[in-house]
């Protein structure tokens, strides 16, 4: 393996997505719940919550910008809050509580979707 990932990296992304595997083959019925249990290695998290994304912030030049540095997840408490500016575009909250969903500068182009913004249902 090349790049900068070890190990114990690997061997955890590898868990993770034998866990998901056998988790959707027993969602669909394809294989029982003693068959799932025995190949999972992973507990489930204590709790899982839905995020609905409700818009897709695409970029329309190369001048995007975030004001802040957004690494996912973060909930921006007011509606009205800028969170990007391209050109003479600024893309503010909808509403209040909104997530900031897969914020990404690393391949920025007109048309490229930089940022999605959603609410947790």
């Amino acid at each position: 393996m090349s790049g900068t990932r070890g190990k114990a990296e690997s061997t955890a992304q590898a868990e993770v997505a034998v866990d998901t595997l056998f988790r959707f083959l027993q969602a669909t019925g394809a294989v029982n719940a003693s068959i799932c249990k025995s190949h999972t290695r992973l507990a489930l998290p204590a709790v899982q919550r839905l995020i609905r994304v409700t818009e897709a912030v695409v970029a329309k030049s190369m001048d995007f910008r975030f004001p802040y540095l957004f690494k996912g997840l973060e909930v921006v408490p007011r509606a009205g809050t800028v969170v990007a500016t391209d050109g003479t575009t600024v893309w503010k909250t909808p509403y209040d509580d909104c997530v900031m969903v897969m914020p990404s500068l690393a391949h920025v182009k007109p048309g490229t979707t930089v940022l999605r913004l959603g609410r947790y249902d």
